[in-house]
């Protein structure tokens, strides 16, 4: 998923946020000006009409939500449709219907192989420690070693074969990068919108609603299509490594290009039953997703992890996510300025009393949200897209595959994937 599309949509979530903190601060005035200046209710009349409108304030807000949710699934469904076509170009790569770009002719990735061991030059992909994740390429100092035992005059035209399986191998392993990013930044933002779903419940005392599940939903539905998009591409890298490196025969990696084809566009989706488990288990399962998801991507990525825009994704989606598991409702906020005011009129101090937190400001034990560990719905999906990456940068195509399997949705793309798998 690209940078710009995951920032902006949680600039939008925050801005949600801002628009409904606001709006409950000028009703929440409104109504305590009117209840003066009445003078005849009483504090619990007073209570409830506040209540009433919270309920309001929290509806109107999760309405919008739901429209900035729904910005965000267009926008997503869009990169999507690049992601996917981009994996669709490495499986007609594979079987020879479409030129690699940077490729001299068509042919498919056996025939490109087949041709440089006519010549005693058996291929091998290692991976690129300059480049963070998921690209592979032909290993040029081994080609190098290889040509050497190469007639002379065949040496040109085995150069340019090798460049043909360079750009082969280059398109399959970007199409598998780019779904794994694209995954790991729905599944951050998935976390993000539940986050806010939470925040505002918590925040206007609102019940449990199906508009929330429906909200999550959303969220949840595309970050499945980006499971089932980085198993395709994590199926079709694994195979090419396990037929270069492997030396499996090239059946392998066609068979699983045909089921790639045949899954493509993705119609995964969560269920209502999953969406709602999803949020009803997020506050109690936050635990210590943050500080382990960032440990992962941060060894991933090494030394580009500080600058990188998944960083950025990462603290804007738990800053949202700890907001909503730390959200105080507007009725304890005025019951604290309710004991404040009253403990001044008692003449007991000016200073607020040791328990007192000046609006909204929850106390919170140092590093409590990291105390347990993490049941977030989440943890499978981006452990395991992680874990793909770095197997896949590492040329290490079973452990690419097995943690494919650990997230891919059930249907014609995981059967193709536990095929491959039985051939290691």
């Amino acid at each position: 998923m690209k940078r710009t599309i995951v920032c902006s949509t949680l600039l939008l979530l925050a801005g949600c946020s801002s628009l409904g903190g606001a709006g409950s601060s000028a009703g929440a005035g409104s109504s305590a000006g009117t209840g003066t200046s009445k003078g005849g209710a009483s504090p619990a009349e007073r209570e409830a009409r506040h209540r009433e409108m919270d309920a309001a304030q929290g509806t109107a807000r999760r309405e919008e939500l739901a429209r900035y949710v729904d910005q965000y699934v267009n926008r997503t469904k869009r990169q999507t449709l690049d992601v996917e076509e981009k994996l669709l170009a490495g499986a007609r790569v594979a079987l020879g219907e479409e030129k690699a770009r940077g490729a001299r002719e068509i042919a498919s990735v056996a025939a490109t192989i087949g041709k440089l061991k006519a010549v005693g030059v058996h291929p091998k992909l290692v991976a690129n420690p300059e480049f963070q994740q998921g690209f592979l390429r032909p290993d040029g100092k081994a080609f190098t070693a290889d040509l050497e035992k190469v007639p002379r005059d065949k040496n040109q035209e085995t150069r340019y074969v090798i460049s043909d399986l360079a750009a082969q191998t280059t398109t399959i392993t970007w199409a598998a990068y780019l779904a794994s990013q694209q995954q790991i930044g729905l599944h951050l933002q998935t976390v993000a919108v539940a986050g806010a779903v939470v925040a505002n419940r918590k925040k206007y005392s609102l019940a449990p609603s199906p508009e929330d599940v429906a909200i999550v939903k959303k969220a949840l539905d595309q970050a499945r299509r980006g499971d089932e998009l980085a198993a395709a591409g994590a199926g079709m890298s694994a195979a090419m490594v396990a037929v270069t490196n492997g030396r499996r025969p090239a059946k392998v990696l066609e068979d699983m290009s045909r089921t790639v084809k045949q899954s493509i566009p993705s119609k995964a989706a969560a269920t209502d039953e999953e969406a709602q488990a999803y949020l009803d288990g997020f506050e109690s399962g936050l635990g210590d997703a943050r500080a382990r998801y960032e440990s992962m991507l941060k060894s991933s990525y090494g030394t580009d992890w500080e600058r990188s825009g998944m960083k950025q994704v990462l603290d804007e989606s738990f800053k949202m996510a700890e907001a909503g598991i730390t959200q105080r409702s507007e009725a304890e906020r005025r019951a604290e300025r309710a004991e404040r005011r009253a403990e001044r009129a008692d003449d007991r101090g000016a200073t607020s009393s040791p328990a007192s937190h000046a609006d909204g400001a929850r106390p919170t034990a140092p590093g409590a949200l990291d105390t347990a560990k993490s049941l977030l719905p989440s943890d499978g999906p981006i452990g395991g897209a992680i874990g793909v990456l770095d197997s896949l940068r590492r040329g290490d195509a079973t452990g690419a595959i097995k943690g494919a399997l650990g997230f891919v949705p059930p249907g014609p793309l995981k059967t193709g994937l536990n095929l491959v798998a039985s051939l290691f």
